[in-house]
């Protein structure tokens, strides 16, 4: 699979030459967040949150170490953490942080073995037992980088493909831990969706997903969405039409308003 940035940089390429049996969300504590090992930052913009490594990242103009509203960007399958990993437009200073897989994969990292077009068969449930638990060392991570580095408000989360389904995994399981969720090219299995109702300040979910997507197809988005609205969530699936495994250009404009509405909420 390409890196997003290369995804996205063939995309914009095109344009111009066209012209997871863990507790439920509400029950999973990060009761070790306290605690939890950080280190900072080196000079390349890596440390370590909790159990994961991550890659953090000012955009525009500001200092590390000044208050900044966080994006959390979660890569997918054979990727990596980088700088420019997704071509951000935003008025406002950001810190961008960048959890890592733990798995190799390739050149680069994977957040499970098992593929999404697996997610219905017998590897299913393997699939969403590892969504839940990269869910919740994300969340504790994302829980140490607030306690340690300067944070306006709560942090938003996106990602792709892989992490796009931990977008959604997070949106079910910390709902109220984030700001705004955007799971780009994911799905949430089936035994991840909630029972419960939404619990009252749960954040909205905006889901980006191509008709022709066939790596992560985007009928059991569809149904995700349906299931959470029927349980109250903020949520809802913008469709590109005949668009498959990729960040279109048309996409990329809609995460750029989702951020600049997102940071005023």
């Amino acid at each position: 699979m390409l890196p997003v940035r290369a995804i996205v940089a063939v995309a914009l390429a095109s344009l111009a030459a066209c012209a997871a049996d863990r507790p439920p969300a509400s029950e999973a504590p990060h009761a070790t967040a306290k605690s939890a090992s950080y280190t900072a930052a080196d000079t390349n913009g890596f440390g370590r949150a909790g159990e994961l490594v991550f890659l953090e990242e000012i955009v525009g103009r500001a200092e590390a170490d000044q208050a900044l509203p966080m994006l959390v960007l979660i890569h997918g399958r054979g990727d990596k953490p980088a700088r420019g990993w997704l071509p951000l437009s935003s008025d406002q200073p950001l810190r961008v942080i960048m959890p890592q897989a733990p798995l190799p994969f390739g050149d680069g990292f994977s957040w499970s073995s098992v593929r999404a077009i697996e997610a219905d068969g017998p590897n299913g449930a393997a699939l969403a037992q590892d969504l839940a638990d990269r869910a919740d060392d994300i969340a504790e991570a994302v829980e140490v980088l607030r306690r340690e580095r300067p944070t306006q408000g709560l942090p938003l989360v996106a990602g792709f493909s892989q992490g796009g389904m931990l977008s959604f995994t997070l949106a079910v399981r910390h709902p109220k831990a984030f700001r705004a969720f955007m799971p780009i090219a994911g799905l949430l299995p089936m035994t991840l969706w909630p029972e419960a109702t939404a619990p009252e300040g749960a954040s909205p979910i905006l889901a980006l997903h191509g008709t022709a997507d066939t790596l992560v197809p985007i009928a059991p988005a569809r149904s995700a969405i349906e299931h959470l609205v029927q349980k109250g969530y903020s949520a809802e699936l913008r469709e590109f039409e005949s668009i498959g495994h990729t960040i279109t250009p048309g996409m990329l404009e809609s995460f750029d308003a989702w951020l600049a509405s997102a940071l005023q909420r």
